[in-house]
């Protein structure tokens, strides 16, 4: 999955739903807050916060979740947050641009991975007045490569992507495929001050090319300034990166994909001095922001929890506007009944939402109403997470008492009524992936979830 370019489409058959056990609810318990109400505390990269936990005992499994709600503190000219100004911020390069290591130029741009699974990517278009046919040769500069490793189904290099004349298509248009294309990889290892050279025949008819630095999959570190393109040893084209606010050209100039960092500020979470998270989380773009990492299960009463911005070498790091620390608990027992609809459609099916915990679950759902279907089901789920307990509604009723079980408890839930009318599906999708926490561990059950379509009022 992408998680700088993942676009989500969830279709839901969704109808209003209810909390159906008096055991299950999320406790929320606010265990730091800024000294005014509404207000924030401003945490500096390399600065934290630490708070004693004083939380109610329980009886049952907790499941701990650290919620943070804040934000970046952007630049001035990006202060006010929100899509547009998020997306003004994306396609630039200079969070990750070092005016320390270079060479021949005043800026390298730095790539650091960790085997991350998305593209990072700087692009740059040369047109028509720019060209020449003939033989080219691509220099490319690498200041410095610390351990470059590139892992399965991953590549790290510059790519000439070529666009020839065609009847109807603009000669700066670049939105197709392209006709032909030249990728050269950057040497593995550890190395510096090194040029790596390759010669490209340019097509007699070419109208526009496409110079795409990647890195895809790639552990280490690398510094590379801007590529040239040479006719024997004169250079041909060469444009040194540079801050987005120094650039005067409207067109054809260096444009990044996943390497605007601002939005990943890099944090650190303690527990009694034991580090348990260490890691980047993505800053999305809604007006408070907020953001889920996981505590340990159990008992957290007494123990000392410290939160830490981290201060990243060789990348622009920002302050943090921090207004709350919230500790999430919810039950995870074996089981868990988490939702049932209270009114479901006649001849519609329906589902009831629950929770395992445990490899291997089996739940049988039993229920003495003739107004269901089945009334008796027994399934076992191999993964934990959310599943659904998929029925069907058969004739109109009220009040359709379950019993879901385990063997070992039992839960007792109802549907308030069966309705002779016709459902009302409803399409539920989230296209716009910035205003959504990227954190997998919270939020992929719910997609899976959201997959199984079931009806609804």
């Amino acid at each position: 999955m992408n998680y700088k370019q993942i676009i989500l489409l969830v279709v839901l058959f969704l109808h209003p739903v209810l909390p159906v056990s008096a055991q299950y609810k999320e406790l929320r318990q606010v265990v730091f807050h800024a000294s005014e109400p509404g207000g924030t505390h401003l945490l500096s990269p390399g600065e934290g916060v630490s708070q004693e936990l004083s939380l109610p005992p329980s009886s049952i499994p907790m499941r701990n979740t650290l919620r943070v709600t804040g934000g970046i503190l952007q630049p001035e000219r990006y202060r006010k947050r929100g899509e547009e100004l998020f997306r003004q911020a994306e396609f630039q390069l200079e969070d990750n641009l070092d005016s320390l290591i270079h060479w021949h130029d005043r800026r390298s741009l730095y790539f650091g991975g960790q085997g991350e699974d998305f593209p990072r990517q700087a692009f740059n278009r040369i047109a028509l007045d720019g060209l020449s046919t003939g033989t080219l040769t691509l220099s490319i500069p690498v200041v410095k490569a610390l351990d470059l490793q590139v892992c399965p189904g991953g590549r790290f290099g510059v790519e000439l992507q070529f666009y020839r004349h065609r009847q109807g298509r603009h000669h700066l248009d670049v939105y197709d495929a392209p006709d032909s294309l030249v990728f050269v990889p950057l040497p593995r290892g550890t190395y510096k001050k090194k040029i790596i050279e390759h010669a490209v025949q340019v097509p007699a008819d070419m109208v526009c090319v496409v110079l795409n630095i990647e890195a895809l999959a790639f552990t280490g570190e690398v510094w590379v300034e801007a590529p040239s393109l040479l006719r024997g040893r004169d250079c041909f084209w060469h444009m040194p990166f540079a801050p987005h606010d120094m650039e005067t050209r409207e067109v054809n100039y260096w444009v990044g994909k996943n390497l605007s960092d601002r939005s990943w500020p890099m944090w650190r979470l303690e527990l009694d001095g034991e580090v348990i998270f260490r890691g980047k989380v993505f800053d999305r773009a809604s007006c408070v922001a907020d953001f889920r990492l996981p505590l340990p299960s159990g008992q957290l009463n007494g123990r000392k929890l410290r939160l830490t911005l981290l201060r990243e070498p060789h990348r622009q790091a920002f302050p943090y506007e921090l207004r709350t620390l919230e500790v999430l608990q919810e039950p995870a027992r074996p089981f868990e009944v988490i939702a049932v609809p209270p009114y479901v459609a006649s001849g519609a099916a329906f589902g009831i939402l629950v929770e395992t915990n445990v490899p291997g679950q089996t739940l049988t759902a039993h229920s003495d109403s003739p107004a269901i279907s089945p009334r008796e089901q027994t399934v076992c789920f191999d993964e934990p997470g959310l599943h659904v307990l998929e029925f069907r509604a058969v004739q109109p009723a009220v009040d359709i008492s379950l019993a879901l079980s385990d063997g070992q408890r039992t839960e007792q839930v109802a549907v308030r009524q069966v309705l002779c009318r016709e459902g009302s599906p409803i399409y539920l999708s989230v296209g716009d992936d910035i205003y959504i926490d990227k954190n997998r561990s919270s939020y992929d059950p719910y997609f899976n979830v959201s997959s199984m379509k079931y009806n609804c009022l």
